[in-house]
């Protein structure tokens, strides 16, 4: 588990000079807004909570270094992935991973399949909310009806992330909020159809009656 961390995995990069290499560690700029590497659990919650027995084509709409992309072509191989992200030194490597990779805005991708999961981290940054929000408002026009949507947003953008889901006509079956090693983030669970949405909300009064 540890070794599949993005400080311990390799990653293709599109260098500077134009050249390919395969680099170590990498963990995308760091920049507020930049591409980055989830953390392996993060990847985990993100992609568990989206993928279910109806998932035949998954997508990642901001991938950044492709920690998501990572972890579902490693577990199911079943699963048609799919990714998009802006930064285009980022390709070889989402490819590498098994993705079929798309460089470009979230608000302009076009897709030819229906998808049936769709699971991401937004950039933390409020400037960067309202272009996520049009992101994801295209990105459901390709949405199957049984789709699920599960996005990671800082606390702080989550009421406005909510609200432009509502407006692209999806159901919000749950927002839970996390402490993140002192970041808090919420996810933010959202339906295409709401039989699935109401579904799920019987399904979490099941689980908060065990547990």
């Amino acid at each position: 588990f540890r070794n599949q961390a993005a400080d311990k995995r390799d990653f293709k990069l599109l260098c500077g000079d134009g050249i390919v290499r395969t680099i170590t560690g990498y963990r995308g700029d760091g920049t507020e807004i930049g591409k980055r590497a989830l953390a392996v659990e993060d990847c985990r919650i993100l992609m568990n909570l989206a993928i279910d027995e109806r998932t035949k084509n998954f997508i990642d709409p901001f991938c950044g270094a492709g920690g998501i992309i990572y972890q579902v072509k490693k577990l199911y191989n079943n699963i048609k992935v799919y990714s998009n992200d802006c930064a285009v030194e980022l390709e070889p490597g989402l490819i590498e991973y098994g993705s079929v990779h798309t460089v470009g805005l979230a608000e302009t991708y076009v897709s030819d399949v229906k998808f049936d999961s769709i699971s991401t981290e937004i950039p933390f940054a409020s400037k960067a909310t309202s272009g996520v929000i049009k992101g994801i408002a295209n990105i459901v026009k390709y949405a199957s009806q049984e789709c699920k949507i599960v996005i990671m947003v800082a606390e702080i953008q989550k009421d406005e992330v909510c609200e432009g889901l509502k407006s692209a006509h999806l159901y919000i079956g749950g927002i839970f909020d996390v402490n993140r090693k002192g970041t808090s983030v919420s996810i933010i669970i959202a339906f295409k159809n709401k039989m699935y949405k109401d579904n799920f909300l019987e399904l979490m009064d099941v689980l908060k009656f065990v547990y």
